[in-house]
């Protein structure tokens, strides 16, 4: 996170941030980091687009699992 703060331009940081992120289920700090990251991304658009759906379909399975429908459908 230290290092995300310093450089966060850097895709392997950003990379790396995100993949500990989602090992602890921080699908909300997944989401924010990807999107902010989307707009300096070049050539790894692709890659965070890809991990933005993930996240977000990771989001919406926790809703569903907790009965909040009006998340999951967002």
């Amino acid at each position: 996170r230290l290092a995300y703060a310093g450089q966060p331009q850097q895709p392997w940081i950003i990379e790396t941030l995100v993949q500990i992120e989602a090992r602890h289920h921080n699908w909300l700090q997944v989401e924010k980091i990807l999107r902010k990251s989307l707009s300096a991304a070049g050539d790894h658009t692709p890659r965070f687009e890809a991990d933005l759906a993930a996240a977000l379909l990771a989001i919406s399975d926790q809703a569903t699992a907790r009965d909040d429908l009006s998340t999951a459908l967002e």
